[in-house]
């Protein structure tokens, strides 16, 4: 038996942080796959936010911590990126020798931040992004 070879995909950053968050919606929606969602939206997540950092713009993860910082000055913003992205580095990197929950709240978490940068840097919502917003909350 023979494989054949596929042809690369070719990405621009912003088409493969769109193509992430567009599978990681569907995992979430179609699958309750809510670990490989937060993982896909979190890598969509940090590349829309350092396009955003590029034009000059605020990021979801930026305008947390800005929030965080005015409640609590006495914090440094590095234990409150620790915090935004717990989950996401727990599935991602071994931080801990311990099994994890992994919620939908957690997923919505980060689905929503990636939501939001994808928002603010191209202007609109993708058909899977409407859907996102369309789900029933609970």
């Amino acid at each position: 038996m023979t494989e054949t070879t596929q042809p690369a995909q070719f990405f621009t950053k912003l088409g493969a942080a769109i193509w992430q968050l567009d599978r990681a919606i569907a995992l979430f929606l179609d699958e309750a796959d809510y670990a490989c969602a937060i993982t896909l939206a979190g890598a969509a997540d940090e590349i829309l936010g350092k396009l955003l950092d590029e034009a000059g713009k605020t990021h979801a993860l930026g305008q947390f911590l800005d929030l965080c910082s005015y409640l609590d000055p006495t914090t440094k913003r590095k234990a409150f990126v620790s915090l935004a992205n717990a989950r996401r580095d727990d599935l991602k990197h071994i931080t801990h020798g311990g099994g994890m929950a992994v919620t939908r709240d957690d997923a919505v978490e980060m689905l929503d931040r990636a939501v939001s940068n994808h928002q603010s840097l191209t202007g609109g919502e993708s058909p899977s992004i409407l859907r996102y917003m369309a789900r029933p909350l609970s």
